[in-house]
């Protein structure tokens, strides 16, 4: 399996959108075998993406509302 990380500074904006996309766009096209997350340098733990993240990747039918924020570590 092949792993496509995703980081940035708070994991409630800019990583979990380009996550969020990538994993609509694989399954769009039927590709198996990619996992693909994201996390954030500084980042707290169990925050949502932020309401103007929300609504940009509604604009592409893409839900993000499960997405809970995770620091990246070791």
């Amino acid at each position: 399996m092949k792993s496509i990380l995703f980081v940035c500074t708070g994991n409630i904006c800019r990583s979990p959108m380009a996550e969020a996309l990538l994993r609509h766009m694989l399954a769009k096209e039927g590709v198996k075998g990619v996992e693909v997350f994201s996390r954030g340098v500084y980042a707290e733990r169990d925050y949502s993406m932020t309401d103007l993240a929300l609504a940009e990747l509604e604009l592409q039918t893409v839900d993000g509302r499960l997405h809970r924020s995770k620091q990246l570590v070791r």
